[in-house]
């Protein structure tokens, strides 16, 4: 391998690439629309975030959702200071960070 020097060094080693901690099943969990519905109002307020649910319109919101991407969505209209308030949150909980969507 060869650095981007002028004129080009020879390396010696490999590459850093930093491990990545794959995303835990407790985070995978598929969630029925009603547990989803009771677990959104339960993040929200231990967040102290609005909660901007509403109630379901047919086959369009009856899929089933998994606790990441219902953290996702709780959390992809927080900006600012409550956004890193939040992130911290949710890593203390979870050990998930929001921001880069990776466990910690």
């Amino acid at each position: 391998m060869f650095c981007n020097c002028a004129p080009p060094k020879v390396m010696i080693g490999k590459p850093y690439t930093p491990k990545v901690a794959p995303i835990s099943d407790e985070l995978k969990e598929q969630l029925k629309i009603q547990d989803a519905t009771e677990k959104r109002a339960e993040l929200c307020k231990l967040w102290g975030i609005d909660n901007k649910s509403h109630k379901t319109h047919g086959a369009n919101f009856s899929a089933p959702q998994s606790l990441m991407q219902l953290i996702n969505n709780i959390v992809d209209p927080v900006q600012g200071a409550d956004r890193e308030r939040v992130r911290l949150l949710v890593i203390t909980k979870y050990s998930y960070d929001i921001d880069t969507q990776m466990m910690t």
